[in-house]
């Protein structure tokens, strides 16, 4: 078996209420290292929504069945955990019973915001003050905001893509920041001063975005902000003269049409970074592939590959 890339993985942590109020918070205490106390949650499993995740893990570590009522933030910082780099997708969620510690948990018990046990590990702590820092004095769940809540939460679908490039990762990296064209897919007109933290890039064709976080060589997190929703995370992972870069598009739109089409565009756009760190022409064009598709790829217009999924779909799916 080949080995797998080792990008930051996946996670998620759930910030659960017991009851309706907003001043207390379930956590757990691991089994191990590193021990202490923690928000329950885990690794997305492959194929997982984060949304499935979130709850599978808060019931599996908690006996509780949670209901989510939103997304809160992401949290990326590569230190966050000693075992190896990681991104969280936090929520929040509302439960009722008494919670009952499992698989990695020893113990689960409520507590309250302003009594928190110590030591909080990972980066548990900044979570839970930026969340009640954000709640401010909402002291309870109104009856009127978790329906509204409930109502307005979506799946949030994640679009995964990896591609094996022929030069080093630096050459990656700084071939995806600086080439904002990769030729004709980006808008060639995109404006973008300083590709760093809290800068933001404007354009027509490609989606809007600003940075959320940026480790040289290895790391970009984007937040899109048209064209499509939600996150972007791109990692580049080094294996000499070959670099793995893989994405992670994490939005609530993501289904149906909508995700194949995404996947499509997402897929061009590596298509292209590979061909220029190569030294081959750009195959991907105005949206398509007007000539040779490269290897692996199965349809050369947007509306020919959702034509191809949907077909996959049916044919894969279970007799009744």
């Amino acid at each position: 078996m080949k080995d797998q890339p080792k990008g930051p993985r996946l996670t998620v942590d759930v910030i659960i209420h017991v009851g309706d109020s907003f001043q207390n918070v379930v956590l757990v205490k691991r089994k191990f290292p590193p021990r202490g106390w923690a928000i329950p949650g885990g690794f997305v499993d492959w194929g997982e929504s984060a949304e499935a995740a979130a709850v599978r893990e808060a019931r599996e570590e908690t006996s509780l069945d949670v209901q989510l009522l939103e997304q809160f933030r992401v949290y990326s910082d590569p230190q966050r955990d000693p075992r190896g780099p990681t991104a969280s997708v936090v929520f929040s969620g509302q439960a009722v019973g008494v919670p009952q510690g499992g698989d990695d948990a020893a113990r689960a018990e409520v507590f309250r915001r302003d009594n928190l046990p110590e030591p909080l590990v990972f980066d548990h702590a900044q979570i839970l003050a930026d969340y009640f820092n954000q709640q401010g004095g909402n002291a309870s769940l109104s009856k009127s905001r978790a329906p509204r809540l409930k109502k307005a939460f979506t799946k949030l679908q994640i679009i995964h893509l990896q591609k094996v490039i022929h030069a080093p990762a630096s050459k990656c990296f700084n071939a995806f920041v600086t080439q904002r064209a990769l030729r004709r897919w980006y808008d060639p007109k995109s404006k973008l001063a300083r590709f760093q933290v809290g800068a933001a890039l404007k354009a027509d064709y490609f989606p809007n975005y600003q940075i959320l976080l940026s480790v040289k060589n290895h790391l970009l997190i984007q937040q899109y902000s048209s064209v499509v929703d939600g996150v972007g995370l791109w990692t580049f992972v080094s294996r000499g003269m070959k670099t793995t870069v893989l994405f992670d598009h994490l939005a609530q739109e993501n289904r149906g049409t909508e995700f194949h089409a995404r996947a499509f565009h997402w897929g061009g756009l590596l298509e292209n970074l590979a061909a220029y760190c190569e030294g081959r022409a750009l195959p991907f064009v105005d949206a398509e592939y007007p000539g040779k598709r490269p290897k692996g790829i199965v349809a050369s217009t947007c509306a020919q590959y959702v034509s191809v999924m949907r077909r996959r779909r049916v044919t894969n799916a279970p007799s009744s």
